[in-house]
């Protein structure tokens, strides 16, 4: 099916740009999501590392994994479960928390017809990088942090660029001179549907629905003429198509991305945020719950599906400057929930991010020798280097059976810790 458009356009001197635009509401201002290089932080739910992802980006409940030759979009359906009431002789954390579980739908835009080795470069560096330590693999300091993607030579003389803007997520189809715009045909492997409706090219998935809008101009100059251009759809593969002749030319249809759920009071999409600590300097710390999914796995035929998951929370800190520039952000977990608890988890001192919390997972120690509580659900300390965001120190503490810390205070290297008693339970 061909649907027909008549698109203001503006001459340039070598490039015809297609320009869509994914957006996914409901993130916080304080956080923006950028595209983070893969060094071996990038596994699924089965706990198998994915290298062949080379980078990653997150917004809200979705996440985005960039391979040589396709686009993996992991669109999460989170379950929010209503809390139940305290039952009489039972543990009252029990009462205060719950897992969550959530549905995957995986789509991979497949770029049919696209040629060999293309590649995958990031630009527009970041000043800040990305750490992760995880209990069963290989932990991950400095992971590059970019601003800009660019497959290079996708089809002939034909480039794809995605950035970030204050909408969300967009992309380019960058045509050079030589380029010729039939060769482009993509392929939204596990969505349910393509269609054209109202003048929108809709593509719908499981979960949300992808509306591409009609185009608005690009101004680059002040010569313009206008350019039919039309979609070829057929079983969920996009082709563009147009009968005039071009020197450049810029098409700028956007695409909007839909959310499926609604944030909560305390949810942000993927980050629940549990605690900020500024210290003298007017830098800010957050602590955050990370409800990351990992990359969504394939099945054994290959193609993309739907799948089902319990929670994997790990943590999520960060660093922001006086002007609120993000300066680190670090990852800390093991293999199922990792939480903080109580009023003020947090404290700066010394050059250190001091952390007190729970794990009912895995958990990744470091030169944690001198306590270690191997009961369920043990709680831990942390600290990293508050100037790079390096984990310095991680270890479990408390007793042998089940406590929450409620607060943490450093006062001349001497720290100090406040426990809540469950039920049944004498105080500390």
């Amino acid at each position: 099916m061909e649907i027909a458009r008549n698109l203001t356009v503006y001459l340039m001197k070598y490039t015809f740009r297609i320009l869509p635009l994914l957006v996914l509401m409901g993130w916080s201002n304080i956080y923006t999501s950028q595209f983070v290089e893969n060094k071996g932080q990038v596994y699924d739910a089965e706990g198998q590392l994915h290298s062949e992802v080379k980078f990653t980006y997150q917004l809200g409940d979705a996440e985005v994994f960039f391979l040589d030759n396709k686009v993996v979009y992991a669109i999460k359906n989170v379950h929010r479960e209503v809390l139940e009431g305290h039952e009489p002789g039972s543990d009252v954390y029990d009462s205060l928390f719950r897992e969550m579980t959530y549905d995957v739908n995986r789509v991979d835009l497949e770029f049919e017809g696209a040629n060999e080795n293309v590649e995958l470069l990031g630009s527009d560096k970041a000043s800040y990088s990305s750490n992760y330590y995880h209990a069963d693999l290989v932990n991950v300091q400095n992971a590059p942090v970019y601003e800009k993607l660019t497959y290079k030579e996708m089809y002939d003389h034909i480039d794809f660029v995605f950035y970030p803007n204050e909408a969300g997520l967009k992309y380019d189809i960058v045509l050079h001179k030589g380029a010729d715009l039939s060769d482009v045909s993509l392929f939204y492997n596990g969505a349910e549907n393509v269609r054209v409706t109202d003048n929108e090219l809709v593509i719908e998935t499981e979960f949300l629905d992808l509306v591409e809008d009609i185009p608005y101009s690009y101004m680059n100059g002040d010569e313009k003429a206008e350019v039919d251009v039309a979609y070829s759809i057929h079983e969920n593969r996009i082709k563009f198509k147009t009968d005039q002749g071009y020197n450049s030319l810029v098409i700028d249809p956007s695409l909007t991305w839909c959310t499926y759920f609604e944030s909560t009071v305390t949810s942000f999409g993927g980050l629940d945020y549990e605690y900020i600590e500024a210290d003298a300097s007017g830098n800010l710390f957050l602590v955050a719950t990370d409800n990351k999914g990992g990359f969504p796995m394939v099945d054994p035929g290959g193609s993309a599906y739907s799948q089902a998951y319990a929670s994997g929370a790990e943590l999520y800190i960060a660093k922001f400057n006086s002007s609120r520039q993000l300066v680190w952000a670090t990852n800390i977990g093991g293999t199922s929930g990792d939480y903080v608890y109580g009023t003020d988890p947090m404290a700066i001192d010394n050059g250190m991010v001091h952390l007190t919390g729970y794990s009912n997972s895995t958990w990744p120690l470091v030169n944690g020798s001198g306590y270690y509580n191997a009961a369920d659900d043990p709680n831990f300390y942390v600290r990293f280097d508050v100037s790079t965001g390096e984990l310095v120190h991680s270890t479990f503490i408390g007793g042998i059976v089940r406590q929450r810390p409620l607060w943490i205070l450093v006062q001349q290297v001497k720290l100090f810790l406040v426990w809540e008693p469950m039920t049944g339970v004498q105080g500390l």
